[in-house]
C-alpha cells in the first residue's frame, strides 16, 4: 500500500488518523510519506494514531483562501488553525472548531485537543477542538 496524502485523505473518510512509521528508525511521518523523513528507509508501516494531543502552536486567520470564504470566513468571522503533537510525537497541522475566536487569549498552547471529522462537500476533513 502506497504512503500518499490521497491515501491518507482515504483513511480520513473512515475517520481513521493514519501514519507512516518507519521501521528502521521509529519515527512516525504525518501527513504519510514514502520516504521516511528522518532516516530516507522506505521501509514503513502503517500505524493509526488516536486523534488526542496538545496544541504546540495555532494562529487565528481573518484573510481566509477562497475556500473558507465560500464558507462564510472572512474579515468579521476569521477561522483558526494549528500545530497539534498527537502520540509518539507525530505533528500535524489542521483547521481548530469549537474556539471561542473572540477570546484568543483563552486557547492556550499545550492543551489537549481532540480529533474532530468534518464533511465538507463530500469530503472529510480533519479539525481539532478542545478535549473534552
Amino acid at each position: 500500500m502506497e504512503f500518499t496524502v490521497s491515501k491518507f485523505r482515504e483513511f480520513l473518510n473512515k475517520r481513521k488518523i493514519m501514519a507512516a512509521k518507519c521501521k528502521k528508525c521509529g519515527v512516525i511521518n504525518l501527513p504519510p510519506r514514502p520516504i521516511c523523513k528522518n532516516c530516507r528507509s522506505s521501509d514503513l508501516e502503517w500505524i493509526e494514531l488516536k486523534g488526542k494531543g496538545k496544541l504546540v502552536t495555532f494562529s487565528i486567520v481573518h484573510v481566509p483562501p477562497t475556500p473558507l470564504i465560500a464558507e462564510g470566513h472572512g474579515r468579521e468571522k476569521p477561522y483558526a488553525f494549528g500545530v497539534v503533537e498527537l502520540e509518539k510525537g507525530a505533528r500535524i497541522t489542521a483547521r481548530l472548531v469549537g474556539f471561542d475566536l473572540k477570546k484568543p487569549e483563552k486557547i492556550q498552547i499545550g492543551m489537549d485537543v481532540e480529533a474532530e471529522f468534518l464533511e465538507k462537500n463530500g469530503k472529510t476533513i480533519l479539525t481539532f477542538k478542545p478535549a473534552s
